[in-house]
């Protein structure tokens, strides 16, 4: 790791977006409208550039014909999960009754301490790269 030397601050920048390989495109825009609202800014045939906010993207998506879906993805090192963060806690709860109506019902819930997590996923899983945590 590099030396920060006296008198230098790091200047911390926010996480504009993500990007993720996926097989199943169309899903994946699909989940992210209904989940989290988000749609395409842009799109072309190798992927999809997603935003629920004024950003021009927050997630983007890439699929190509040479990738494949990972059978042994559970012991592999990638990304584990995405979270999203509700104003209030009122707005998650409202979330997960929105979407239980849809079946889609949380895998596990689990409480960080300073944060309340509420994992959901489409049935059946999939080892395409998924939205797994909506938190507040």
């Amino acid at each position: 790791m590099s030396q920060i030397s006296e008198g230098t601050a790091i200047k911390r920048p926010t996480l504009h977006h993500a990007n993720l390989k996926t097989t199943r495109l169309q899903e994946m825009i699909d989940w992210y409208a209904t989940v989290v609202g988000m749609s395409p800014t842009y799109r072309f045939p190798g992927g999809a550039w997603l935003t629920n906010d004024a950003a021009n993207h927050r997630l983007a998506l890439l699929t190509s014909s040479q990738l494949s879906d990972d059978p042994d993805k559970l012991a592999h090192t990638g990304i584990h999960h995405t979270a999203f963060e509700y104003m209030t806690i009122d707005d998650l709860l409202d979330t997960y009754t929105r979407l239980k109506g849809q079946g889609i019902e949380p895998h596990a819930s689990l409480d960080h301490g300073m944060t309340t997590s509420s994992p959901r996923r489409s049935s059946p899983p999939t080892p395409s790269a998924r939205p797994s945590i909506l938190s507040r």
